[in-house]
């Protein structure tokens, strides 16, 4: 499966400084409150990437835009979110939390690339974000992508509809989703070629079913 899903979206996943990359790090980002600002800012809790290794991010100023740089060290400066909302980079002024839940109800957060986590040598890396790698994860969402709601019961900070995720494929961006459902889909592939290669439908379907275990645990992992 591993290796029929790299052919399919092999693409969408490339390496960084020559290392295969373990994660890339974003930022949900809002429109600062202020009107005379309405810089996009993000929402972070904390910028610290290992406290092991100590290193964190660095975000920066950079015209009208935040530039995000890998630093080594304990000082890691504050997040800039809290349970009363977020602290905007650009102006220093307090944004609300009805502001931050408003903008999404609205469908105006948006994302920003933040770090890159590689493998090294000696354990993981941590890479500052690649304009490249921005590009390439922004695709659309793949046609058959599962529509379900959430269950209203679900509390809002867990579920995120106070912030306007109404439905379970918001959670994802758009290249999580196509990874989600190219393994879903690879599935009945290997039913199919399990029975070519002589074996039951019964050990089939089994495995199928492991295989479907797996691909929960990618999604809420």
């Amino acid at each position: 499966m591993k290796e029929k899903a790299f052919e399919k979206i092999g693409e969408l996943y490339p390496k960084a400084d020559g290392k295969t990359v373990i994660a890339w790090l974003w930022a949900r980002t809002v429109t600062c409150s202020n009107p005379a600002c309405g810089h996009h800012i993000p929402l972070v809790h904390s910028f610290k990437l290992s406290t092991k290794q100590k290193v964190f991010v660095n975000p920066i100023v950079n015209g009208d835009k935040i530039r995000f740089e890998i630093c080594n060290g304990s000082d890691a400066p504050e997040g800039t979110v809290n349970r009363n909302g977020a602290r905007c980079l650009f102006c220093g002024a307090n944004v609300p939390l009805e502001h931050i839940r408003a903008e999404g109800k609205a469908d105006r957060l948006s994302a920003q690339l933040m770090a890159i986590v590689a493998e090294g040598e000696h354990g993981r890396v941590y890479l500052a974000p690649d304009p490249e790698h921005e590009k390439i994860a922004d695709v659309p969402k793949p046609d058959d992508y599962p529509e379900q709601e959430m269950n209203q019961k679900c509390p809002d900070l867990i579920s995120g509809r106070g912030y306007g995720f109404n439905y379970w494929h918001q959670l994802f961006t758009n290249r999580q989703l196509t990874a989600l459902m190219t393994f879903s889909d690879l599935i009945s592939e290997v039913q199919e070629q399990v029975q070519a290669d002589g074996g039951s439908k019964d050990y089939a379907d089994v495995l199928a079913v492991y295989l479907a275990f797996l691909i929960d645990k990618l999604v809420v992992g």
